[in-house]
C-alpha cells in the first residue's frame, strides 16, 4: 500500500511535502493559531483574576505568604511568556517562511534547536525564581566548591609535610 504512495520510496518516507496554498492545510494552520490565541487569552484572563483577588486579600496575609505568592506569580508569568519566544515565535517564523515560499539556508535547523530548549527554559526559570529551589542549587554548588578548596588545602599541606620530611637529615 505504501509503495503506491508517491511520497514513499522503498517503504521508507523520504519527506512529506504540502502546498501551503491548499485550503485544508491553511485551515489547519489557522485553527491551530486560533487555539493558541484562545489558550493564552484564558491564561492571561485567569491570571489577572487571581492576581486581583490576591491583591484584595493582601491585608490578611503574612509576610511569608506574600513572598511565596510573589515568587509563584513571577514563576508562572515567566513560564507563560518564555514559550512565546522559545516556541511560538519560531513556529510563527516557520509559518511565515512557508506561506511566502522563502528559502533561507540554516533557518530550519536554527528553529529546530530553539524548539528543543523549552523544557530547559521552564526548569531553569523555576529554579531561579523560587527561593527554596534557588537556595538548594546554590547550596549544592557551594558544597562542591568547599570540597574542592578543602581537598586542595589538604593536598598542599600533605605535599609540604612530605617535602619537609625529605629535606631533614
Amino acid at each position: 500500500m505504501l509503495e503506491a504512495d508517491a511520497f514513499y520510496y522503498k517503504e521508507y518516507p523520504n519527506y512529506i511535502t504540502a502546498d501551503m496554498r491548499d485550503w485544508p492545510l491553511m485551515s489547519i494552520v489557522l485553527y491551530a493559531t486560533l487555539m493558541v490565541t484562545v489558550s493564552y487569552s484564558i491564561v492571561i484572563w485567569t491570571s489577572y483574576k487571581v492576581w486581583k483577588h490576591l491583591k484584595a486579600m493582601e491585608t490578611h496575609m503574612t509576610v511569608n505568604t506574600k513572598e511565596v505568592n510573589r515568587q509563584m506569580t513571577v514563576a508562572l508569568i515567566t513560564q507563560a511568556i518564555l514559550p512565546l519566544f522559545v516556541l511560538l515565535f519560531p513556529i510563527a517564523i516557520t509559518a511565515v517562511l512557508l506561506f511566502t515560499r522563502a528559502s533561507i539556508d540554516g533557518v530550519g535547523i536554527s528553529i529546530s534547536l530553539l524548539l528543543s530548549w523549552i523544557p530547559i527554559v521552564n526548569s531553569v526559570t523555576t529554579i531561579i525564581v523560587v527561593k527554596p529551589y534557588r537556595n538548594a542549587v546554590l547550596k549544592i554548588f557551594s558544597k562542591k566548591a568547599r570540597v574542592n578548596v578543602t581537598s586542595n588545602i589538604v593536598k598542599e599541606s600533605s605535599i609540604r609535610s612530605q617535602v619537609a620530611t625529605t629535606e631533614q637529615p
